[in-house]
């Protein structure tokens, strides 16, 4: 029996994902999802998207997977539609890429090449604009770490509070503890003196 088949995988590739990466990483503005597409298409690829003849499901069975190749069989990234619906959503999941909605102005050359693409009639009639709003797509900027709350100042670590006093006996940890706290008091007198002085 067989089957006929056309199947492709829909699974974003290492190198598919690094090549469409780069090309938005590297673009000074953001890019449409045909910019970059024909952008990827000129970086060089070690895979291909070739359409396999035959898979064996059983003894009895066989699928044949035949249909028309993609435009771009000879490269990792084999068509806009795998670009958009494979790629792209992948590296804006993994926050490396996002799309915005921006404004693109066409050039005198790109305007000229839109009117040639329209019928006699259309054309006359047509109102071409020189921009146009379109979605893009932008490297993702990566999001800033919280700044870290500030220590609050700990009063008397001047005269031992906050320090470590394991390695003393219970003794002297004691006796350690009421000479820091009789510093600390008269710190703290010190500093109400030093007020009391700067207000009369």
């Amino acid at each position: 029996m067989h089957l006929h088949r056309h199947i492709w995988s829909h699974n974003a590739t290492k190198e598919a994902l690094n090549i469409v990466r780069d090309v938005i990483h590297s673009s000074p503005k953001p890019l449409t999802i045909h910019e970059v597409y024909r952008l990827a298409l000129q970086q060089p690829s070690t895979q291909t998207a070739k359409n396999p003849i035959k898979h064996m499901k059983n003894s009895s069975q066989v699928i044949e997977l035949d249909g028309p190749l993609p435009p771009t069989n000879d490269h990792v990234i084999r068509s806009i539609s795998y670009l958009k619906s494979a790629v792209l959503p992948v590296l804006a999941k993994r926050n490396e890429v996002q799309r915005v909605h921006t404004t693109v102005t066409f050039t005198k050359e790109e305007l000229a090449a839109r009117l040639q693409n329209l019928d006699k009639a259309a054309r006359r009639t047509a109102n071409v604009h020189s921009t146009q709003a379109v979605f893009a797509w932008k490297p993702k900027a990566p999001q800033g770490k919280p700044k870290p709350k500030p220590v609050p100042e700990v009063f008397g670590k001047e005269v031992g509070v906050g320090e470590d006093w394991i390695h003393l006996n219970r003794r002297r940890r004691r006796a350690r503890e009421a000479s820091v706290a009789r510093d600390v008091a008269w710190l703290r007198d010190l500093e109400q003196a030093r007020k009391e002085a700067a207000s009369s």
